[in-house]
């Protein structure tokens, strides 16, 4: 498995909970929205929408990353088409763990945290990928600057 990575250098480990690859990498971004949702309303926040636009993007981006390191790239491709006047964040995974124990892992990492709990989001697209032994995934958020 692969920890989580975010674009601060933090990482975030959700365990080795071995659920994810029974479930279809379709299904298992749907769980890992509600996850993300749930976590932001935990906070006091609305709940993101969902972008058609923003999860074509995420499934390209984890389908590219199968087989590499996880790494941050720019997203400006992505911010024109999908957030004109905005701007893109990103959390990426690689696990085999159930999508709640990711969100809680990126949840005690700073970085996914910010991407997760910033008010400014407004949508989000997920994208994942069988990866082996696990579900790779991207998750982009949009926001609106302010």
């Amino acid at each position: 498995m692969t920890a989580c990575s975010a674009p601060d250098g933090t990482s975030a480990d959700p365990g080795e909970t071995p659920s994810a690859v029974t479930r279809a990498p379709a299904d298992y971004a749907q769980a890992l929205a509600e996850a993300t949702n749930q976590a932001r309303t935990a906070e006091g926040l609305d709940a993101v929408g969902r972008s058609t636009c923003a999860a074509r993007a995420a499934r390209e981006r984890a389908a590219e990353l199968v087989g590499q390191d996880l790494e941050h790239r720019p997203l400006t491709h992505v911010t024109r088409a999908c957030a004109p006047g905005g701007r893109v964040s990103e959390n990426l995974v690689d696990s085999a763990a159930d999508p709640e124990a990711v969100v809680e892992a990126w949840m005690r990492s700073p970085g996914h945290r910010n991407n997760i709990v910033d008010p400014a989001q407004v949508e989000m697209g997920i994208g994942c990928v069988d990866s082996g032994d696990g579900v790779l995934c991207s998750q982009l958020f949009l926001a609106r600057e302010q």
